[in-house]
């Protein structure tokens, strides 16, 4: 499964920082160039349908965000690929939940009402890209989470395999920790 990491040229230490991150997963991650817009949920929407419009020919394919941070083993993420129904269309890594969810699996629960986009594996047989693409509006993980999680099959590990690491965000312009990760990932 390929995986494309969004980053803006100009954070190199995020993406330095990512590629230690995907090494836990064993993940041989690309960079996909982050799309640069002035309001910053403007630059991750047209990133990620741009990204969804490249990779939706390969099936199966994950996106990332150049923060992510690995919780869990790969073992985690290995067991609920598994536990998957045959017809799945999205499985989230990690989200900021704002409902109980319902168990699937031991390793696996029903998405719906969740934000995030950190770290996102998206299975296109049943034409979940092309459909995001067609009708995506807005802040995407918004649009997700009102229009594509109940509608679709779409599931998140247990436990969450990932979450976003501290850090300044691009997107909302807020600096999320004390460290200064440009020093630290250089």
């Amino acid at each position: 499964m390929n995986t494309y990491c969004i980053n803006l040229k100009q954070r190199k230490a995020k993406w330095n920082r990512v590629q230690l991150e995907c090494k836990k997963l064993n993940l041989n991650v690309t960079r996909f160039e982050a799309i640069f817009d002035t309001y910053g949920h403007g630059g991750c929407f047209k990133s990620h349908i741009e990204l969804l419009k490249q990779a939706k020919h390969e099936g199966v394919f994950m996106i990332i965000e150049d923060d992510i941070l690995v919780l869990e083993p790969i073992e985690v993420l290995e067991k609920a690929i598994e536990q998957l129904p045959s017809d799945w269309d999205m499985l989230y890594l990690g989200a900021q939940l704002s409902k109980r969810l319902e168990r699937y699996s031991d390793n696996l629960l029903r998405l719906s009402g969740a934000l995030m986009t950190h770290a996102v594996i998206y299975n296109n047989q049943n034409g979940i890209a092309d459909y995001i693409i067609e009708n995506a509006r807005g802040i995407i993980d918004v649009y997700l989470r009102d229009n594509v999680h109940e509608q679709f099959d779409c599931f998140i590990t247990y436990p969450m395999v990932c979450s976003q690491a501290d850090g300044y965000s691009d997107t909302i312009r807020w600096w999320k920790q004390s460290e200064d990760i440009e020093k630290r990932y250089k």
